[in-house]
């Protein structure tokens, strides 16, 4: 699991004048056995007030969450930690897992998952 949020500052120049890449991490994936592909899904998560997801990990899949909207508690290998909007944070295979709002409003997520593996969703 890593966390980032829109404080990081380790903006590096790049080759086109005045674009700067905030370059947040690198990714090194396991590809599950008999897998011919390397699917790639983004998408807008509602989650409304008073609900969360099960605790839950996967075995190849790794998870990107930032928060466009709204704050939610990820708890991630048993520890909690308060997500604000533009707050990123992502899960590694084997990293056990949910999102929960304890508020009233609900809370918008913008969640890319690589490597999508049909079965890769195991509770903890």
């Amino acid at each position: 699991m890593k966390l980032f949020g829109p404080e990081c500052n380790n903006l590096r120049g790049a080759d086109v004048k005045g674009l700067f890449v905030n370059l947040l991490a690198t990714l090194a994936l396991p590809v599950a056995a008999g897998q011919e592909t390397f699917e790639v899904e983004h998408q807008k998560l509602i989650v409304n007030g008073g609900s969360e997801d099960i605790y839950h990990y996967h075995d190849v899949t790794c998870e990107i969450f930032t928060v466009e909207q709204g704050n939610l508690i990820a708890f991630v290998n048993g520890e909690s930690m308060p997500l604000e909007r533009g707050a990123t944070i992502i899960m590694e295979p084997g990293d056990k897992h949910k999102m929960v709002n304890e508020g009233s409003e609900s809370a918008t997520v913008i969640e890319t998952r690589l490597n999508v593996s049909e079965g890769d969703r195991h509770s903890a």
